[in-house]
C-alpha cells in the first residue's frame, strides 16, 4: 500500500471524552492499552523505538538486552491478550489495563512462590522458563528506562532538539501486606526492595485504620487518580500484592489549542456523540499501514516514550484490527516508517478496570487463583489468591498525557475455592452445643464481647 508524504487521519474508532473517574459503562468500542513500558526493546508486534531508531533520523537507541526485551514483548502479547478477551465480555465498554502493573505483581509473586511453583507462574506469562529473579531484575532495569534514572547525561543532539522544555514524571511503587503475625521470609523482602523497592510490612486487616494507610499508598502512588485500594476491613484477608505507577509528560510536538474544535464521534455501533477534537500537522511520526488498520506513534517529551494510537481501516472492524495487532505481537511487526500526518484525535479521560481473575485464567494463569500453587514464602499456607483486579486512567489533552494505574493481588483465607456464602462473625452472635442424634442441648447462649471471661467465680 502506498502513502503520500501526509497522511490524513480522520476521526475512528477512539474514546469519547468523559467526566473524571468513569467506571466500565457503556461507551465506544475503545481498545487502549495503558502499556506505558510494552514499547520498550521494541518486542515482536512493537512499533517500539529500537525499530523507531532505524527508521528516523531522530536517534540511535540501542536494542534492548535479551531479558529485558523477553519481559517488555512478554507484557505486550498478555496486553492485547487481556484488552481482547474484556472487550469481548463486554462489547463497547472502554478498556484500559496496565501490562506494567501486572507484570511488576507476578514477579514479586512469583518471588514469594516455592517448590515446584516457583518460577511457573514466570513462564505462564512470559512463555518462557526462567527465574523469577532474573524477571525482577529486568523489571528493574526497565524501571530505570522508563524513568529516564539510567540515562544520565546521555541526551544526544537529537533528543536535545525535540525537548519541549518539559519533564515527564514517572512513579512506580509496589508493596506487600501480610496479616500480622505472619511475615515475608526475609530472603524474598530483601530481593523484592531492591529490585523494586517494595514496602513489605504486617499489619492488622481488621483495623479500618490499615484501609485508610493503604488507600492514603494507593492515592499517592497515583497522583489522587485511583485512591482506593480496600474498600473494607476484612478479617479473613491475609495478603495484599500491590503496584501503583503514575506518568505524565508533555508532547513533544503539542496540539496547538487554537486548532481545537468541536466534532462528531461516530461509534461501531452507529451512535453519534459530540465530543472536543484535537488537531495539528506533526512531523516525523512513526506510523505503520496494513489492510486492516493504521498506527501512529505520538512520541512524548525526551522521545523515548511513545503514545501509540491504531484505528481501523475503512470497512474493517476495531475486532479485526486488534486481532491483527494481537498475530504482531507474536511475529514480526509491519515496517514503520517516519511521515508527516494530519492528526485529528479527540480529546479525553477515561478510567476503566475491574477484577481480571476471569481473564487471567483464560490467559492461562489459574495456577493464581486454583490453589494449586504455594507462595508460603510470602505468607505461611498461602495457596492462592481470590483476586487479581486493575483499575486504570488515561487522560489525553493539547499539551501531553498523564496516566495511572493501581494493580491488586488479594488472598483471604480458610475460604473454599469458590465460597457460595460468606460470613463474618464480627458482631454479637448466637452459640448452642448440641448432641446431634438426641437433640440435646449441652450449652447454647449469646456471644457479645469475645474472649472476654464474666466476672466472679461459679
Amino acid at each position: 500500500m502506498t502513502m503520500d508524504s501526509t497522511v490524513s487521519a480522520q476521526p475512528g474508532y477512539a474514546v469519547r471524552p468523559a467526566g473524571p473517574r468513569l467506571t466500565r459503562a457503556r461507551a465506544p468500542v475503545a481498545a487502549l492499552v495503558l502499556a506505558v513500558a510494552a514499547w520498550v526493546g521494541s518486542g515482536p508486534g512493537g512499533m517500539g523505538m529500537a525499530r523507531a531508531a532505524e527508521a528516523s533520523p531522530a536517534g540511535t537507541m540501542p536494542a534492548p538486552e535479551t531479558e529485558t526485551g523477553t519481559v517488555s514483548a512478554a507484557m505486550d502479547r498478555l496486553g492485547w491478550r487481556l484488552v481482547s478477551s474484556l472487550g469481548t465480555e463486554d462489547a463497547g465498554a472502554n478498556v484500559l489495563v496496565s501490562p506494567w502493573g501486572l507484570a511488576s505483581v507476578m514477579a514479586v509473586l512469583d518471588m514469594g512462590a516455592t517448590g515446584t511453583t516457583r518460577g511457573a507462574l514466570t513462564e505462564a506469562w512470559t512463555g518462557r522458563a526462567q527465574a523469577a529473579g532474573a524477571v525482577l531484575a529486568s523489571m528493574s532495569t526497565l524501571r530505570g528506562q522508563v524513568s529516564g534514572a539510567d540515562r544520565g547525561d546521555t541526551e544526544t543532539e537529537a533528543e536535545a532538539e525535540t525537548d519541549t522544555g518539559a519533564e515527564r514524571a514517572f512513579a512506580d511503587a509496589n508493596g506487600i501486606w501480610i496479616a500480622e503475625p505472619m511475615a515475608v521470609q526475609a530472603p524474598v523482602a530483601e530481593a523484592a526492595e531492591a529490585a523494586l523497592g517494595v514496602q513489605v510490612a504486617s499489619v492488622d486487616f481488621t483495623d479500618p485504620a490499615t484501609v485508610a494507610a493503604l488507600n492514603a499508598w494507593a492515592t499517592a502512588r497515583t497522583d489522587g487518580a485511583i485512591p482506593v485500594l480496600l474498600a473494607r476491613a476484612d478479617p479473613a484477608r491475609q495478603a495484599v500484592v500491590a503496584n501503583g505507577l503514575h506518568f505524565a509528560a508533555p508532547w513533544t510536538h503539542p496540539f496547538a489549542r487554537a486548532q481545537s474544535h468541536d466534532g462528531t464521534f461516530v461509534t461501531e455501533a452507529g451512535d453519534r456523540l459530540p465530543v472536543t477534537f484535537m488537531r495539528g500537522v506533526l512531523p516525523d511520526l512513526m506510523v505503520e499501514r496494513t489492510v486492516r488498520y493504521d498506527r501512529v506513534a505520538l512520541p512524548l517529551a525526551g522521545g523515548d516514550v511513545l503514545l501509540r494510537l491504531t484505528r481501523p481501516t475503512d470497512g474493517h472492524t476495531l475486532e479485526q484490527a486488534l486481532s491483527d495487532i494481537r498475530a504482531a505481537a507474536s511475529g514480526d511487526a509491519p515496517a514503520a516508517s517516519p511521515r508527516r500526518v494530519d492528526l485529528t484525535l479527540p480529546r479525553f479521560a477515561v478510567t476503566a478496570g475491574g477484577d481480571l481473575t476471569p481473564a487471567l485464567r483464560a490467559a492461562g494463569l489459574g495456577l493464581l487463583f486454583d490453589g494449586s500453587g504455594d507462595f508460603s514464602d510470602l505468607a505461611p499456607g498461602l495457596t492462592r489468591f481470590d483476586s487479581l483486579s486493575q483499575r486504570v486512567r488515561l487522560s489525553v489533552d493539547e499539551a501531553g498525557l498523564e496516566a495511572a494505574a493501581l494493580t491488586v493481588a488479594s488472598s483471604t483465607r480458610g475460604l473454599p475455592k469458590e465460597a457460595d456464602l460468606i460470613l463474618a462473625f464480627d458482631r454479637p452472635f448466637l452459640v448452642d452445643l448440641v448432641h446431634e442424634p438426641s437433640g440435646a442441648v449441652l450449652l447454647c447462649g449469646a456471644v457479645h464481647r469475645p474472649g472476654e471471661d464474666a466476672p466472679g467465680d461459679p
